[in-house]
C-alpha cells in the first residue's frame, strides 16, 4: 500500500474511533441526565442498605479485591480469624465440639444460632459465628479458606439463603464515603470493576447482555456456586470436619413467593442432592409456624431475616433431626465420654 493510501486509511480510522468515542461520551451524558448515579441499569442488584445505612460501615468492612468487601479482622466486631468475637478461647477443649456457622446476615444476627444453643446447651458444644452481612456462598467459602480455617472447627454449618446464587460483588466508596455494593447478574470475571463503578453506559451494555443471555448467565452463576460448595465439602472432608447445609426459606407463605424465589429454592435443594451434601430444608418448620399463627419476620416487611419465634421452630426441627448429633458421637468416640454407648443418630432428613 502506498504512503498516501496508508495516511488516508489512518485518518479514516482515527475519525471512526473519534466518532465512536464521541457517541459513548454523548450516551454517558444522556444517561447521567436521565438516571440517578447509583442505578444498576439492569446489570446488577444494588444492595442499597449499605449506601443508605446510618452506620459508618467503613469501620466494620473493608474493600477487598477478591471478596469485593469483607469484615475488618481483629476490629470492633470480628476476631482475627473472621468470627464474631465471643467468650471462647482459641484453644479447643477436650470433649467439646466446635461448631462454626457461616452464612450471610441471617447467620450474623445469630437468632437461629442462639436458639440452637438454648436447646443443646454449652456442655458439649461451642457456637462460633462467622456470618457476614450480604455475603454469598462463593464469598463464604473463600472466607473460610482464607480466614476461618485456623479455628479448626469440628463441624461447619452453612446457611444457604434464597438469594445466594450471586456473584462476587462490585464494591466501592462513593464521594460521601458510603460503601456502595452491586451484585452483578453475570459472573464477576466478566465484569470490569472500574468501568462498572464509573460509567452508566457500561452498566447499560451489561444490562443488555443480561437480557439477551439471561438463562445461560444464570447457569454460569449456579455453576460457580456448585464449584464453591464442592470445594468446601472436599476441603472439610479431607480435614475430617463435618459439613451441613441449612436451606432457609423466604419468610412468607409459598403462594406469595415470586417465581424466581420458587426456582432458587428448588435449585438449592437439587444442588445439595446432586453434590450429596448433608442438608436440612427449613421450609417445613416455617410452614408449621405460619399455620400456628407465628410471625416469621424479624420486623416489618423484611421477609429475609427470621424472628426469634420462628427461629425456635427452626432450632427444634434441626435438633429433632439430629443436626449436631454427629458432633456428639465424635466426642463420645474420641474422648471416651461415659455416654459412649449412646445409640447412633439417624440419617439427616433431606
Amino acid at each position: 500500500m502506498q504512503a498516501p493510501a496508508r495516511r488516508i486509511l489512518v485518518i479514516n480510522l482515527a475519525i471512526l474511533v473519534a466518532g465512536l468515542c464521541g457517541l459513548l461520551v454523548l450516551g454517558e451524558v444522556l444517561l447521567r441526565m436521565n438516571y440517578e448515579p447509583h442505578d444498576p441499569m439492569r446489570a446488577a442488584r444494588e444492595k442499597y442498605w449499605f449506601r443508605e445505612s446510618d452506620q459508618d460501615l467503613a469501620k466494620v468492612y473493608t474493600l477487598d479485591e477478591d471478596f469485593g468487601f469483607r469484615p475488618i479482622l481483629d476490629g470492633a466486631l470480628y476476631d482475627e480469624h473472621g468470627a464474631l468475637k465471643n467468650e471462647y478461647s482459641i484453644e479447643k477443649r477436650s470433649g467439646v465440639a466446635r461448631v462454626l456457622f457461616v452464612g450471610d446476615s441471617v447467620t450474623r444476627r445469630g437468632r437461629i444460632v442462639s436458639a440452637l444453643r438454648r436447646l443443646y446447651g454449652d456442655e458439649r458444644f461451642e457456637y462460633w459465628n462467622a456470618g457476614v452481612d450480604s455475603f454469598n456462598t462463593v464469598q463464604e467459602v473463600e472466607f473460610f479458606d482464607r480466614y476461618n480455617a485456623p479455628l479448626d472447627p469440628d463441624h461447619v454449618v452453612l446457611t444457604f439463603h434464597n438469594n445466594d446464587f450471586e456473584t462476587t460483588p462490585v464494591v466501592f466508596l462513593d464521594d460521601d464515603g458510603k460503601m456502595v455494593l452491586y451484585s452483578p447478574f453475570l459472573p464477576r470475571r466478566s465484569v470490569n470493576g472500574w468501568l462498572f463503578r464509573n460509567t452508566l453506559s457500561y452498566r447499560a451494555l451489561l444490562g443488555l447482555l443480561v437480557e439477551t443471555r439471561g438463562r445461560s448467565l444464570r447457569a454460569d452463576i449456579v455453576s460457580e456456586t456448585r464449584r464453591a460448595l464442592k470445594e468446601l465439602s472436599n476441603t472439610l472432608a479431607d480435614r475430617g470436619i463435618e459439613f451441613t447445609v441449612v436451606i432457609l426459606p423466604i419468610l412468607d407463605p409459598t403462594e406469595h413467593w415470586r417465581q424466581e424465589q420458587h426456582d432458587n429454592h428448588a435449585t438449592a435443594v437439587a444442588l445439595m442432592e446432586e453434590l450429596d451434601l448433608r442438608y436440612f430444608d427449613l421450609l417445613e418448620p416455617m410452614q408449621q409456624a405460619l399455620e400456628e399463627g407465628v410471625n416469621p419476620r424479624e420486623g416489618g416487611e423484611d421477609n429475609w431475616h427470621p424472628s426469634d419465634e420462628v427461629s425456635e421452630y427452626f432450632a427444634r426441627h434441626l435438633q429433632a433431626h439430629n443436626l449436631l448429633e454427629v458432633d456428639r458421637e465424635r466426642n463420645e468416640r474420641d474422648h471416651r465420654h461415659p455416654s459412649a454407648t449412646a445409640a447412633p443418630a439417624p440419617a439427616p432428613r433431606k
